[in-house]
């Protein structure tokens, strides 16, 4: 008997590319193409690329920009700037022997009250005592946060991209001690998703909530009716409608508690 035939589709055959371009506050420059059967898939995706690769300055090889597609321009994706991150080999060649690497790690909000985490960098020229490696951190996060609060996002995101925010940093915490350089080491920006479907998913969800909520109420009813009648079947009548207590008698394996007479009594 003859056996027919499977024909295998390629899914690949069934997909596109879409291309992803950048956000306003980087004149939409093109970033790169990212393959999907239906265009929506395309969101929420992100697209890690190097700064030079963007902007063309070979100075910017070390910074690494994640963008994540937020939203939809016909076939075209629009992405936003999801996060910051100077390369780890980068900052290797930075810490040499002979120098103090400071680290700190908190969240601002902007002028818009939007949150953002930042890592900070700090290389001194020279070893430096505790309480100046304090006092450091202490001003690097006065004046961050102060800046931080009169601005907004887009604007925090050129500062940093153009190095700016770091040589102003770089200027003012020279007053503790000499530094080598002050760098933002990791920027991460909160952001949401610009998808119809993904703001109607909750809805449903809490129309159905309310719908399913007076029969739970109901089967609730019931279990505990059901409840209190096992307990009352469970109940033994006796005097006043209360069980007789059950004396507990003694086994006959049970050790005996008499004490055992002395050699002189027994004598006696």
């Amino acid at each position: 008997m003859a056996t027919a035939k499977t024909r295998t589709i390629d899914p690949w055959k069934a997909k596109r590319w879409y291309p992803v371009y950048g956000p306003e506050s980087m004149r939409r420059v093109f970033i790169g193409e990212t393959p999907a059967s239906e265009r929506e898939k395309v969101l929420g995706r992100e697209v890690r690329i190097s700064l030079a690769a963007v902007t063309g300055e070979i100075k910017k090889q070390s910074t690494n920009v994640t963008f994540r597609i937020t939203a939809l321009d016909g076939n075209n994706a629009v992405s936003e700037i999801r996060k910051i991150e100077i390369a780890s080999s980068h900052i290797r060649r930075q810490v040499r022997k002979g120098r103090d690497r400071i680290d700190d790690v908190f969240a601002l909000k902007d002028s818009e009250g939007k949150s953002a985490l930042l890592k900070i960098l700090i290389i001194t020229r020279g070893k430096i005592n505790n309480s100046k490696k304090t006092l450091l951190k202490k001003l690097a996060r006065q004046e961050l946060r102060d800046y931080v609060a009169k601005i907004q996002r887009g604007q925090l995101v050129q500062d940093i991209l153009s190095s700016r925010l770091q040589k102003t940093l770089n200027q003012s915490l020279r007053r503790v001690c000499p530094l080598r350089s002050f760098d933002i080491r990791v920027l991460e920006l909160a952001g949401e998703l610009a998808s119809p479907q993904a703001a109607a998913a909750p809805a449903a969800e809490t129309v159905n909530a309310e719908a399913q909520e007076p029969e739970i109420a109901e089967a609730r009813e019931a279990a505990e009716e059901k409840k209190a009648g096992q307990k009352q079947k469970g109940k033994k009548p006796g005097a006043g409608g209360s069980a007789e207590p059950v004396e507990k008698k003694e086994s006959s394996n049970a050790p005996s508690r008499k004490r055992q007479a002395s050699p002189q009594e027994s004598a006696e």
